[in-house]
C-alpha cells in the first residue's frame, strides 16, 4: 500500500466527507504519517535496488508491491518517470486539494448549522419567555405601601389612645420625628403604612424589572437542557441593549434581537 493509498483509506475511515468532522490537527498528523511512510518506501526501493536490477521495470515493481487490481486498474502513471521530488509534490497537491475541499465543506456545513442553531435557539427562547411571562403575571402586585404620618406634638400622653382611635391610626404605628436640620426634631409624629392600589405605571415598571430575572432563570433551564452551555463574554456588548429591556423585546416580539441578547452568554455545545 502506497502512502497516498494509506492516507486515502485513513480519511475514508472518518465517514462521509460531506459531514466529516475531522479536526485539522488530526489531518495534519495523518499527512505527516503519510510523508514518513512515503519517505521510507522510496528509501527501501533505493536501498534494495529493485527499480534498477534485473528485468523488472519500475511499473512492474509498483504493481506487484503496492497496486491492487480492484483499486488501481485506472492508474496509468509512468512510475519510471516519477522522481522523488515529483512524488512529494503530487502528494502535497493531493493533500492541498483535500484540505481545500474539506474547508469549503466545513464552511458550508457550519453556515447551515449556525442557521439551524439560531432557529432552534429562537424556538427555545420563545417557549421559555412564554413560560416566564405566565409566571410574571402571577407576581404583579395589586397594591403597594404608602406611609402616613400625623403630628402628636400637642397631644397629651393621657389622650394619645383616644387620639389614635379618632384618627384611625393603627396600633402598629411608631413614634418618630421630623429633623429640623440641626440634629434635633421640630415635630413629634406617628408613622404607619397603608395599602393602596398599584397604578398601571407601577405595574409596568415592575414587569420591566422583574421579567428580566424570571426570564433568565427559565431561559437558562431550557437552553442547558437542550445542549447549550454558559460562556464568558465582554459585558460591554450589552450596551447595544441599553435602549430596551427583555420585557419590551418580548412584548414587541423582537425575537431576533432576543436571540442576539442570549447568544452572548449561551452557545451550542460542539
Amino acid at each position: 500500500m502506497t502512502a497516498v493509498q494509506w492516507l486515502a483509506k485513513e480519511l475514508e475511515s472518518y465517514g462521509d466527507p460531506q459531514y466529516c468532522e475531522l479536526e485539522w490537527k488530526v489531518l495534519d498528523l495523518l499527512i505527516e504519517q503519510a510523508k514518513e511512510m512515503e519517505k521510507e518506501q522510496i528509501m527501501n526501493a533505493w536501498a534494495t535496488g529493485v527499480i534498477s536490477q534485473g528485468n523488472m521495470t519500475a511499473e512492474q515493481y509498483y504493481n506487484e508491491t503496492y497496486a491492487s487490481k480492484a483499486s488501481d486498474e485506472h492508474i496509468e502513471t509512468d512510475v519510471e518517470k516519477v522522481t522523488e521530488a515529483d512524488y512529494i509534490k503530487l502528494l502535497e497537491k493531493t493533500i492541498s486539494t483535500l484540505k481545500s475541499a474539506s474547508s469549503q465543506t466545513d464552511r458550508e456545513f457550519l453556515s447551515e448549522q449556525n442557521e439551524f442553531d439560531t432557529d432552534n435557539m429562537k424556538d427555545l427562547i420563545i417557549q421559555a419567555l412564554n413560560n416566564a411571562f405566565g409566571i410574571l403575571e402571577k407576581q404583579i402586585p395589586q397594591t403597594k405601601k404608602k406611609t402616613e404620618s400625623i403630628s402628636i406634638i400637642d397631644v397629651k400622653p393621657s389622650e394619645l389612645l383616644s387620639f389614635m382611635k379618632s384618627n384611625d391610626i393603627p396600633n402598629d404605628a411608631v413614634f418618630s420625628g421630623r429633623d429640623n436640620g440641626y440634629d434635633a426634631w421640630d415635630d413629634i409624629v406617628l408613622y404607619w403604612e397603608i395599602d393602596i392600589p398599584t397604578t398601571d405605571k407601577d405595574k409596568k415598571a415592575f414587569k420591566r424589572k422583574r421579567f428580566t430575572d424570571i426570564a433568565w432563570k427559565v431561559v437558562y433551564d431550557i437552553l442547558m437542557k437542550n445542549g447549550y452551555k454558559r460562556v464568558g463574554y465582554n459585558s460591554g456588548l450589552l450596551k447595544q441593549f441599553d435602549d430596551t429591556t427583555v420585557y419590551d423585546m418580548f412584548i414587541s416580539k423582537n425575537f431576533d434581537r432576543l436571540v442576539k441578547y442570549y447568544s452572548l452568554p449561551f452557545v451550542k455545545e460542539a
